[in-house]
């Protein structure tokens, strides 16, 4: 069922982060008698018109779909971005994982105990499925046609209202932003 949104912006894969001024799209909808978000599984089409959002919020949900699912769904929200329209992806960043299991810094992955630890978080905790850093990301968000495709610091980016990155998760995580 395709939805009219009524706001500018989405939040996909919101989990219990509701945001105003925001459609609210996420695979749980625990109780949905009084749930402020839609239910929808991120493998499918997602349930909007074309060229329907100005930008679009997506924090931690790409490691939870398969790959091939994944690039579906960021063709998927390119579909519903308006010309120029603003993605802001957050994702755990492999590098930073890599970098940690070789290196063992930043201190902030020490809490796993070592390298091999840390890599089994990424990679078969909490459902993930798929593995991201930048020049994985950058080249599959290309060959969608995305443009001006960039890593961002956290809490900095191109439109305020999509700066909605969870603070304390900067050590593990990879922010990028692209247009449509």
């Amino acid at each position: 069922k395709i939805r009219k949104n009524r706001y500018k912006f989405i939040n996909i894969g919101c989990g219990n982060k509701i945001h105003e001024g925001f459609e609210n799209l996420d695979f749980y909808v625990l109780r949905f008698w009084k749930s402020k978000h839609t239910g929808h599984d991120l493998r499918y089409r997602l349930p909007y018109e074309d060229l329907s959002f100005e930008g679009a919020f997506c924090d931690n949900v790409l490691e939870h779909l398969h790959p091939s699912d994944a690039i579906n769904f960021l063709t998927d929200v390119k579909r519903i971005l308006k010309k120029d329209g603003i993605f802001r992806i957050i994702v755990p960043d492999l590098e930073k994982y890599v970098s940690y299991y070789k290196n063992k810094t930043p201190e902030e992955f020490n809490f796993f105990g070592n390298g091999c630890n840390a890599i089994w978080n990424l990679t078969h905790n909490w459902g993930h499925l798929s593995v991201w850093d930048y020049e994985m990301i950058n080249l599959q968000l290309s060959k969608i046609g995305f443009k001006n495709i960039k890593k961002c610091e956290p809490s900095h980016g191109s439109n305020k209202k999509l700066l909605l990155d969870v603070p304390g998760r900067e050590w593990e995580c990879l922010y990028v932003e692209c247009t449509a």
